[in-house]
């Protein structure tokens, strides 16, 4: 389902936006109103199709907004960057920057990422994500910018401490010395694909979004019916859901695989039978394995993350590298099964290759699966 929620304006003064069509053409006008399946601009007036809007963005925003510290992330893949969380047993409650608090249930909640992106723990950190687990985990940062996932159950957070329970006994964790906190809520699936993003780097799953106060402010509503307000001003852009696009189905521009030892099988059948494939919405490579597909305009950041395919025997280290244009923008070392994830620029890039590169240990086991890598607009 594309989207079931754009309502109308109650009148009054319209915002202006421009909006990005899926051919790359771009109008700007006054967004007066919506349905489930179009949305119409006046100045001039024109009635644009839904499924073809990949980007809503206002023409006069906050540019001087700075990202809050902390990132809550909801079961239902939102993530909302605020000034502090808290949490009991039963409710959690989030305060972004200049907004109102949101206030939910804890079941939905994912995790709570207290330091600011870095590039030595992204890849930890985002790894966390695409595993399930059976109890909550406090991560905690160690001083060589190594993650320390501790399993145990998290029974509340304020400003300065997280009260966690490990192994019976209570602990008194404070902020400054964690990464963050991940729930065993299980990640929900979300039937909708339109994000509305905001200037301090929130990005809400939307399930309805209502113009209000004279088209000054936005009411969403997230999947769990919580509902929560923001000033035009503050809106980066609404994300409809054909600005995203997975790797998986695509058809590569191209595809090869190179073992580690040699064969008396030819090149060309080798390919055919062991390069990189799409397995639904993933992609599996044994090491040796390269595919390359291709990137069309508009394009702007590539995400996902990469771990040990589950059926791979033995634990052999394994390289894996993410090139742009040809330039390597990502590597990481696979030695356990702990997945690495990733989030790279790729505005105005034309390729993308995905590479598994054998170690010193050999191909043995080297079998990797990248967890929907996909392109975003």
């Amino acid at each position: 389902m594309l989207l079931s929620f754009l309502a109308y304006s109650d009148g009054g003064i319209a915002a202006e936006v421009e909006v990005e069509l899926s051919s790359g053409e771009k109008l700007r006008g006054n967004w007066v109103q919506a349905d489930t399946s179009s949305l119409t601009l006046q100045g001039p007036d024109q009635t644009l199709d839904i499924s073809q809007i990949v980007n809503l963005r206002p023409t006069s925003t906050d540019t001087s907004a700075i990202s809050p510290p902390v990132n809550a992330v909801l079961v239902d893949g939102s993530q909302v960057r605020a000034n502090s969380v808290q949490a009991d047993d039963q409710t959690i409650t989030i305060k972004p920057r200049t907004q109102a608090e949101i206030k939910m249930p804890l079941a939905s909640l994912r995790a709570v990422r207290f330091r600011p992106s870095n590039a030595n723990t992204d890849p930890q950190w985002l790894g966390l994500f695409d595993k399930e687990i059976r109890s909550d985990l406090m991560v905690i940062h160690r001083s060589n910018a190594q993650l320390d996932p501790v399993e145990g159950i998290i029974l509340s957070i304020d400003e300065q401490t997280v009260s966690f329970e490990l192994d019976g006994d209570t602990i008194e964790a404070p902020v400054e010395r964690l990464e963050g906190v991940v729930f065993r809520n299980s990640p929900a699936s979300s039937s909708s694909k339109t994000v509305v993003e905001d200037v301090y780097g929130s990005s809400f799953n939307a399930s309805r979004i209502e113009l209000i106060e004279d088209a000054a402010g936005l009411r969403i509503t997230l999947a769990n019916g919580v509902t929560h307000e923001l000033k035009i001003s503050q809106l980066k852009r609404i994300r409809f859901a054909s600005g995203q696009q997975l790797l998986a189905g695509l058809a590569p521009a191209d595809k090869q695989m190179r073992p580690y030892l040699k064969t008396a099988i030819s090149t060309s059948l080798f390919d055919d039978w062991f390069a990189p494939a799409a397995e639904n919405e993933d992609i599996v490579a044994s090491a040796g394995g390269g595919i390359e597909y291709r990137v069309e305009d508009g394009f702007e950041f590539f995400s996902g993350s990469v771990g040990r395919d589950p059926s791979a025997q033995g634990k052999w280290t394994v390289k894996v590298q993410i090139a742009i244009d040809e330039e390597v923008k990502w590597e990481q070392e696979l030695s356990d099964w702990e997945p690495a994830g990733f989030r790279l620029s790729v505005a105005g890039a034309r390729r993308i290759k995905l590479k598994v590169i054998p170690t010193g240990d050999g191909d043995v086991g080297d079998l990797v699966r990248f967890y929907k890598p996909r392109l975003l607009k």
